[in-house]
């Protein structure tokens, strides 16, 4: 896990610089970024992401974010383009912009293929910090032929020049969307509707029943406990690896040390069989190849490597290291 407090004093109190223009598979491989902070009111693509396109993005956590930015801003990236997948993220913390906000995504996006969203959550303040633009949503502000099942949201929508709407609960403005099985939090929020999502009491939202009426899977994706999450579903925290391209459970054989590095330190690589001529592949977190090699030890360069999360993958598996 990350935790990105110290971005508040990044660039001059702008923070964090978001990552625009993303393609490619990012899998967060269930960890967290926590705290994250960008403050660019007159900028447009603000989250995580900026913009991406083209991208599978699974098992990322962003908690306790705040994000304030123009438009297109959401939590886990401000414009989601064409053939994209979005499966088991969620994002809380509060999202501040004035058109196509969502705690989510702030504008989603598809014209040539099937694109979706699935197994996330958001519990997030959304305010229109100014204008009478109504694409603003707890889940997504602006929604344009996407699919979206088994996803819910919490929070409450402030338009800080007037009266704060009832009608936001889940999308902001929609076009031609596949919804199924999603659901928001009418009660705390205090929105009576909600585009693409059924309307549920706190209690209801807090017990496990709603969502397995609703056939989401319990046993290898979703959990609900009173003492986790403020009792709201959470998603499954048991480990997965890569096998065959595609996600089963277990754990990863693939570690390094130490995981927390400057420029000039050694990392060690291990693996479970130490098997000999292994190869392994270093990424940025923009999906970058940055370096292979069959060494157990990788010297960090300066010529190479930057502040930042990077990625070893070699034979499926997969660890993380930070460059500080």
């Amino acid at each position: 896990d990350i935790n990105a407090f110290d971005t508040r004093e990044w660039n001059k109190g702008l923070g964090f610089s978001p990552i625009g223009g993303f393609r490619g598979d990012f899998d967060g491989q269930k960890y967290e970024i926590s705290n994250l902070y960008i403050n660019r009111p007159d900028q447009d693509n603000i989250g995580l992401f900026g913009s991406t396109w083209g991208t599978e993005i699974s098992q990322l956590g962003i908690i306790n974010c705040d994000f304030k930015g123009h438009q297109e801003v959401g939590g886990l990236t401000g414009y989601l383009g064409t053939y994209s997948s979005i499966n088991q993220c969620y994002v809380s913390g509060s999202i501040i912009g004035i058109a196509k906000v969502g705690g989510f995504i702030g504008k989603a996006e598809c014209y040539f293929s099937d694109s979706d969203i699935k197994n996330c959550y958001v519990i997030a303040d959304i305010t229109r910090e100014s204008g009478n633009i109504e694409t603003i949503g707890l889940f997504v502000g602006e929604f344009l032929r996407f699919s979206v099942e088994n996803c819910y949201a919490v929070g409450k929508i402030k338009y800080a020049d007037t009266i704060n709407p009832t009608n936001k609960g889940f999308i902001g403005d929609d076009y031609k969307i596949k919804y199924l099985n999603n659901f928001y939090d009418t009660e705390y929020s205090k929105q009576d509707t909600g585009i693409g999502a059924i309307p549920k009491t706190t209690a209801e939202m807090k017990t496990k029943s709603t969502f397995t009426d609703a056939e989401w899977d319990f046993e290898t994706i979703w959990d609900i406990n009173p003492d986790v999450n403020d009792g709201y579903p959470f998603l499954d925290e048991r480990p997965l690896a890569i096998e065959n391209d595609k996600y089963v459970f277990g754990e990863s054989s693939l570690f390094c040390y130490p995981n927390l590095v400057s420029i000039g330190d050694i990392i060690n690589i291990r693996t479970q069989n130490n098997v000999n001529n292994e190869i392994f592949y270093i990424y940025d977190i923009q999906g970058r190849l940055i370096e292979t090699t069959m060494n157990y030890q990788l010297r960090i360069d300066e010529k190479l490597y930057s502040r930042g999360l990077y990625f070893i993958k070699s034979n499926s598996n997969y660890t993380k290291f930070i460059v500080e």
